[in-house]
């Protein structure tokens, strides 16, 4: 049992190896996630974190951190730019009123003053709040 174990070690790739392929790979889920805001990020970025910090490298977990803070900013940016465009779109507007007419209207005056009152830190906060960030989109 310990052998096969030892052997498996060795034929894991290095060090380099998997931060070649790992931090572009945890760049592109992430950015991913944040177009798709179901796919859960969070424990995509927890599993680079816990193996960053198995790595020789100090700077690793912050290299972790960069790439992943980059791609969600990357995301972020990108999804709100095509909700912008979408809504200003011709069939756009109908999706929008579409939505608009299926929400409760106290709902929907009551999270639009809190979005266009807080702006962007109301964004910030729905990324910490897990699934937060879908109903910030449809306001």
């Amino acid at each position: 049992m310990i052998e096969e174990f030892q052997s498996v070690v060795r034929e894991l790739p290095t060090e380099s190896t998997q931060q070649a392929v790992g931090y572009p790979t945890l760049f592109l889920l992430v950015a991913l996630g944040s177009l798709v805001p179901v796919i859960p990020t969070g424990a995509l970025v927890s599993s680079a974190a816990v193996v960053a910090f198995h790595q020789t490298s100090p700077f690793s977990l912050l290299f972790v951190f960069l790439v992943a803070s980059a791609a969600a900013f990357l995301g972020d940016v990108c999804l709100y730019w095509l909700g912008q465009r979408g809504v200003r779109s011709k069939n756009g507007s109908k999706w929008l009123e579409a939505l608009t007419r299926r929400a409760a209207p106290e709902r929907l005056a009551q999270a639009q003053e809190k979005l266009a009152g807080h702006g962007g830190t109301v964004l910030v906060l729905s990324r910490l709040v897990p699934a937060g960030r879908i109903p910030v989109m449809l306001a």
